[in-house]
């Protein structure tokens, strides 16, 4: 059990809280990140869905030229369905591109994420050993 000379020389040593205060600055800058995170979100998610959107687009004209999806009588239409399909979402996904790189240098500059960083998502190791080559797919979490 403790004594009362024990409890107060506990309190005592105890940190001090500080309160800090945001003043109207500190808030104005979060605003202004809070908003560039969202346009920079939004504007990733559209250029990712384009990206997707050209590559299936791509791979089914691929088929359809290839000859691989048979199509006869109306649907002789549907190479050149999938390959207009494959320009436009082409164009559009080069335009999401060059906006996510305007939003991306602005946000350096802001000083929201640094330029010398750069995230890897993937990595391919190339492992000689004496029978031949390894490749090693490494993922970063």
């Amino acid at each position: 059990m403790q004594t009362r000379k024990e409890l107060d020389i506990q309190k005592r040593l105890q940190p001090k809280k500080r309160v800090f205060r945001l003043g109207p600055s500190v808030a104005e800058e979060s605003k202004d990140y809070v908003l560039w995170l969202n346009r920079y979100n939004q504007t990733k998610a559209e250029h990712d869905r384009w990206m997707y959107t050209t590559a299936g687009a791509g791979a089914a004209t691929l088929l359809f030229l290839s000859g691989i999806i048979e199509t006869s009588g109306i649907l002789e239409v549907l190479p050149w369905i999938a390959g207009a399909g494959t320009v436009y979402s082409g164009i559009r996904f080069f335009r999401y591109r060059d906006m996510l790189n305007e939003i991306s240098t602005e946000g350096r500059s802001q000083g929201y994420f640094s330029s010398s960083l750069t995230e890897k998502n993937f990595e391919l190791r190339w492992i000689p050993f004496q029978k031949g080559l390894q490749v090693a797919f490494i993922k970063h979490f």
